[in-house]
C-alpha cells in the first residue's frame, strides 16, 4: 500500500477514533440529561400530587370555614333578633315602671294632702273636745 493511502487510513482511523469519542462523550451526555429529565419529572410529579393534596385540604378548609361563617352569622342574627326583643320588653318595663312611679307620686301626694287633712281634722275634733263643756 502506498503511504498516501495508509496516511489516509491512519487520518481515518485518527477520525473514527475522535467521532468514537465524540459518540461516548454525547452518549454519557444523553444519559446524564435522561437521568436529571426523570429526576425533574420526579420532582415535577411529587410537585404536583403535594398541590393536588393541598389544593383538596384547602377546599375542606373552606367549605369548613365557610359553614362555621354561616352558623356564625345565623347565631348573630338570631342574636341581634333576641337583643332586639330584649331592648323592646326592657323599653316597655321600664315605661310600665314609669307610669306605676308616676302612679305612687300622684298617690303620694294625695295621700300627703289626705294625711295633712286628717291632722288638721284631728287637731280641730281636739281642739273641740278641749272646748266642749264637760257634763257636771
Amino acid at each position: 500500500m502506498s503511504e498516501e493511502v495508509l496516511q489516509e487510513l491512519t487520518q481515518l482511523k485518527s477520525s473514527k477514533e475522535d467521532a468514537d469519542a465524540q459518540l461516548q462523550n454525547l452518549l454519557k451526555v444523553e444519559s446524564f440529561l435522561v437521568q436529571k429529565l426523570q429526576e425533574c419529572e420526579a420532582a415535577l410529579l411529587t410537585t404536583a400530587m403535594s398541590f393536588r393534596r393541598l389544593s383538596s385540604v384547602a377546599r375542606e378548609e373552606k367549605s369548613a370555614l365557610d359553614k362555621e361563617v354561616s352558623r356564625l352569622r345565623a347565631e348573630h342574627n338570631l342574636l341581634t333578633a333576641e337583643l332586639k326583643d330584649t331592648a323592646a320588653r326592657h323599653a316597655a318595663e321600664e315605661e310600665e315602671l314609669n307610669k306605676a312611679i308616676e302612679d305612687l307620686n300622684v298617690q303620694k301626694k294625695l295621700l300627703g294632702r289626705e294625711v295633712k287633712t286628717l291632722r288638721q281634722s284631728l287637731a280641730t275634733s281636739r281642739e273641740q273636745l278641749a272646748n266642749a263643756p264637760r257634763p257636771a
